[in-house]
């Protein structure tokens, strides 16, 4: 675990004042200071081995070419993912003997079960501290040795354990090759693809405690590849918080993990629950605690990209908007027809959407009285109309077909609508 100081360490080191290692900090003279918490409220977080600014050996570090540097990446300190982490893997640790003596109605007594049992309890316990050093890549190697030893299904249904190893070993994570930190979880849900299906003897691939490891996998991979990413900095709408904790991507799919998805596990849990499938099926485990948080996932960066096209879209309506009002020849008509083609295409699906909304309710002719009632609303608004205007345009025209279809059937309602906007538009005339 790296070693860290605060700035009042600090300066009793360097011999300077507090305000002055603060000052180094917020220049970024010092490399590898940190804020511990929030940008205005925490307090720096200094490396060990850091220098003073300004001396000689300050000057020979910056000096030294980047690629000379070590580049390993591993957390300081304990997080909610690690936290996380070491919960679902004690659970499932737990939980893994508890469906042997279900299914089989016994519980492992082979020594090398046993051990495999007790290292994965000490991984989880390790990870709750929050150690992600040279402790627990020894516990995991440890462990994917014995399953080497024991040979047979293990070593399929381990595998994301094994990819899991060799991300933490020290001369992988100095070739950054961090970005592969969801390998493993890939790999979990690859091998509960396979107990879904029934290859040969995969059932117990799909029980639920691998589908609690791949929960894991995803955490601890998440938490080893960027130190600074809690549960915190993944609902952050402050975009350069969450590059700051880490890739942006990754912080999206996770936040769905736990938002979006909880709701969708929820729903497929009671779906199954009530369906002839039952929750002993291998296939209840996997939707309800994979594939309904992952759809939960991308409904999160589905929603992300929206938000952010939404953003880009007024962003650019206001651009046009100063343009057209600029006056200057050729930038002027060019933003006003951009704006005329937009207001146009807002329009048209507003006409569609009540034209579909109509026909749900009633039919053919409810579609042409739902358009014809939006393109009212329209025409009174353009003609100067207020909001309120529009929409009491808009209910002339259903009023009237309701009226016409009470007496004459669909036909008589499309007469009424066209009759109350004829009614409409020589009003407007008149004016």
């Amino acid at each position: 675990m790296a070693k860290t100081m605060n700035s009042k360490e600090a300066a009793q080191k360097w011999n300077c004042s507090q305000a002055e290692v603060a000052q180094w900090c917020r220049e970024g003279k010092i490399p590898g200071a940190t804020k511990d918490g929030g940008k205005q409220t925490g307090a720096w977080q200094i490396p060990a081995d850091a220098v003073k600014p300004g001396t000689a050996a300050a000057k020979e570090k910056a000096e030294t070419p980047p690629d000379q540097l070590p580049e390993v990446r591993q957390p300081s300190k304990r997080s909610g993912l690690s936290i996380a982490t070491g919960v679902l893997l004690l659970a499932a640790t737990f939980l893994q003997p508890i469906e042997n003596y279900l299914r089989y109605g016994s519980l492992p007594t082979h020594p090398l079960a046993l051990v495999q049992l007790l290292l994965s309890a000490v991984i989880g316990v390790l990870l709750l501290m929050g150690r992600s050093d040279n402790l627990l890549t020894i516990a995991m190697g440890a462990k994917v040795v014995f399953l080497l030893v024991a040979g047979g299904t293990g070593i399929l249904t381990q595998a994301p354990l094994g990819c899991m190893f060799v991300l933490l070993l020290p001369a992988i994570r100095t070739r950054r090759l961090s970005k592969l930190w969801a390998l493993p979880f890939a790999l979990g849900v690859v091998i509960v693809l396979i107990g879904i299906f029934d290859l040969s003897a995969a059932r117990s691939y799909s029980n639920w405690a691998r589908c609690l490891d791949v929960w894991a996998y995803l955490f601890m991979g998440a938490w080893l590849a960027h130190p600074e990413m809690t549960f915190r900095s993944l609902f952050l709408r402050d975009i350069d918080r969450m590059t700051e904790a880490g890739d942006i991507l990754a912080a999206l799919f996770l936040r769905g993990w736990v938002t979006y998805g909880s709701f969708v596990m929820v729903i497929f849990f009671f779906v199954i629950l009530t369906s002839d499938v039952g929750l002993s099926s291998p296939l209840a485990p996997a939707c309800i605690l994979i594939f309904s948080p992952f759809v939960g996932s991308l409904a999160s960066i589905f929603a992300a990209l929206k938000e952010a096209r939404d953003a880009t879209k007024t962003m650019k309506r206001s651009i046009n908007e100063v343009n057209a009002r600029s006056g200057i020849r050729g930038v002027s008509e060019r933003a006003q027809a951009e704006l005329n083609k937009e207001a146009g295409k807002k329009a048209q699906k507003e006409v569609i959407k009540s034209a579909i909304v109509g026909g749900v309710i009633a039919g053919d002719a409810g579609a042409v009285v739902g358009a014809m009632s939006a393109k009212a609303k329209q025409d009174a608004q353009k003609g100067g109309a207020s909001s309120e205007g529009g929409k009491a345009a808009q209910k002339d025209v259903i009023k009237s077909a309701v009226v016409g279809g009470v007496i004459a059937g669909d036909a008589g309602a499309v007469v009424g609508a066209a009759a109350a906007k004829a009614k409409q538009d020589a009003g407007k005339q008149n004016k």
